[in-house]
């Protein structure tokens, strides 16, 4: 074929007859200028629109849209109307382009965990996973429909970025760059991709021991002398049924939410049984911002929660003075006696944190690490520091700090230690309980002890912690703990090079290359000539970052994508890597189309078949 097969119908519109072929059954069209007309011919890709034209039942034209290009007998870019009683459905025609992952990709879940994806055929439903919302540039979730596989015989692209992170895919799988999605095989070196620095914790399955039975309820309700007037009793079970609380387990779907609102309520909630009636009020403290995320959690789990704000006056007595200051107080309360004794079952504190014995749920610790960090991260998203650096490279050492009345001094360490423990479940180092008497105040029921301890600042540490427990319900601390892991990773990579380029120059000038020499060659930024002399001639140590090294305001200026912990990386490495074996794909029920695969934003596979009349 060639273009004087093509009748012009308009400047943008061709048309191949029917005539042109015996067992053609309508014509073919295509959607092109003149000048890309010609770029068709190409590829077999108008010899792919009519063969659609010969399928059995089809209507009016098969036609193609501009972006036309050779598909798997249907060219891709290729549309067809089909008469279903008479016609037939081409697999090719909705979505034979499975873009691919190998199976020990890791795919990012919107509980905080991951999971390789050959093993996302066996998540449970509802399954959401993380995805990118790109008109707002927020990580949302969203759940994925449709699990796929297939046989490749060829190669895998291996990508690496600037800062160390890593991905494989087939050549046709889309990665989102700075530019949009673009397949693996069409990116290049210094290409800038978006990167989602947090990777949680491998998820595993918990197990189906019940944690809430009616006989518990009803045993909770006598022991706390709630008065059942009114028929109470029976109104809370019902409450527990219609919500579907009642014999909740490990692996029930609410498990995920209630762990964070519950982490949340250790740090900045209260709960208690109020009035003379002694009904339910759990109340959250903080940003508006961070409140309407516990909001629409809890509206996910079918409560109905009342957004307050108000202007307040404080007085506080401290070691160094009294303090007077005013605030806007942002809250969010749920009125409801059911949900508190939901939470009581728990685990959750009754009342003034400060003046009672509590720790981690017990329950909580035969639960998978997975749902642990779910219950850290919400707790240190209301109690830990932000991160922050104290000078342009080094990272304050995040800390934890707590008050408790003095007889509840020795609990208020085990509570600490505890954390501390869990903490270590993860890898992650901190130091020893300390007193800190500048925490100290006079509290309503006696002068109270100010209690901390800190995670340790070492950079692998750091990367560890905020890249796989970070923070839940503070959005501020999440997105900079997103980009600490960025930044520490990219500063890390840099320690590395003058380290390596430390050894070389030694060795070469050793072997009589001139210094000057050695400077021209391995001169780069990061690298500057006295780096390179003083590596030759002294004895210094392990090399540090450099000086002209950004520091982490300057990272998050330039490196930035959007405010949800997401960044701009550099492609450092491309490499084809021989692969045989299964590879995988999945579509996500989302417009945007997107899931998170070792930290990289990929397209998923769209597959769709649109019913009309």
């Amino acid at each position: 074929m060639d273009k004087k097969d093509f009748k012009r119908i308009n400047d943008f519109l061709w048309e191949v007859p029917k005539s042109l072929r015996q067992d053609m059954k309508v014509p073919a069209r295509i959607y092109l200028s003149e000048k890309m007309l010609e770029e068709v011919f190409k590829d077999r890709s108008i010899e792919q629109l009519v063969n659609v034209a010969t399928l059995p039942g089809v209507i009016n034209f098969s036609i193609a849209m501009p972006d036309i290009h050779e598909g798997y007998g249907f060219p891709i870019g290729g549309v067809a109307a089909m008469d279903i009683r008479k016609g037939v459905i081409s697999p090719g025609g909705v979505g034979y382009d499975i873009n691919c992952l190998p199976s020990e990709s890791l795919v990012s879940l919107s509980c905080g965990a991951y999971l390789q994806i050959k093993n996302l055929n066996n998540f449970k439903p509802p399954s959401f996973l993380s995805l990118l919302q790109k008109n707002n540039k927020k990580i949302k979730e969203a759940q994925f429909i449709n699990f796929f596989s297939r046989y490749e015989r060829n190669f895998l692209y291996s990508i690496k970025t600037k800062s160390g992170f890593r991905i494989k895919t087939t050549a046709d799988h889309p990665l989102y760059a700075s530019t949009g999605m673009k397949r693996a095989e069409n990116l290049k070196i210094k290409e800038k991709v978006v990167i989602y620095p947090f990777s949680g914790i491998i998820f595993e399955e918990p197990s189906s021991k019940k944690l809430i039975t009616e006989e518990k309820i009803i045993s909770a309700l006598k022991k706390l002398n709630l008065p059942n007037s009114g028929n109470r009793y029976p109104q809370i079970i019902n409450w527990f049924k219609k919500r579907e609380f009642i014999d909740i387990t490990y692996n029930s779907w609410q498990m995920s939410y209630l762990i964070k609102i519950l982490g949340y309520i250790f740090g900045d909630g209260t709960a208690n049984f109020v009035g003379k009636n002694k009904k339910g009020l759990v109340s959250f403290y903080g940003k508006a911002e961070d409140l309407k995320q516990i909001r629409s959690d809890l509206q996910k789990i079918g409560i109905k929660s009342v957004f307050y704000r108000r202007h307040r006056k404080h007085k506080i007595k401290t070691n160094y003075g009294t303090y007077n200051f005013s605030v806007i107080e942002n809250s969010l309360s749920v009125h409801s006696s059911g949900f508190l004794l939901l939470l009581y079952f728990l685990g959750c504190p009754l009342g003034n944190k400060t003046y009672q014995k509590f720790g981690i749920p017990k329950w909580l610790k035969k639960a998978p690490l997975w749902q642990k960090r779910l219950f850290l991260a919400a707790f240190f998203g209301a109690e830990l520091s932000t991160p922050n650096t104290f000078n342009k490279y080094n990272f304050y050492a995040p800390t934890l700090n707590i008050n408790k009345v003095k007889i509840f001094k020795k609990d208020g360490v085990r509570f600490l230690n505890n954390i501390r423990s869990s903490l270590k479940e993860f890898g992650i180092k901190s130091g020893k309980v300390v007193e800190i008497e500048g925490l100290s105040y006079p509290g309503q029921y006696g002068k109270t002890t100010g209690l901390r301890f800190q995670i340790s600042d070492a950079t692998d540490n750091l990367i560890k912690f905020f890249s796989t427990i970070g923070f839940e319900y503070n959005q501020r601390k999440r997105r900079l703990s997103c980009w600490a892991v960025g930044f520490l990773k990219y500063k890390k990579t840099i320690i590395k090079l003058r380290e390596r380029i430390k050894e070389t120059v030694k060795n070469l000038y050793c072997q009589g290359i001139p210094a000057r020499e050695l400077v021209k060659n391995y001169k780069s930024n990061f690298v500057g000539k006295r780096f390179i002399e003083h590596s030759i001639w002294s004895q210094r140590g392990t090399p540090r970052v450099a000086f002209d090294f950004p520091s982490f305001e300057e990272y998050i200026k330039n490196h930035k994508y959007g405010d949800s912990g997401l960044i701009i990386d550099e492609i450092e490495e491309i490499k084809k890597e021989k692969y045989e074996g299964l590879v995988y794909d999945l579509t996500i029920k989302h417009p945007d189309h997107n899931f998170i695969a070792d930290n990289f934003i990929v397209s998923n596979c769209g597959m769709r078949v649109l019913e009309t009349n």
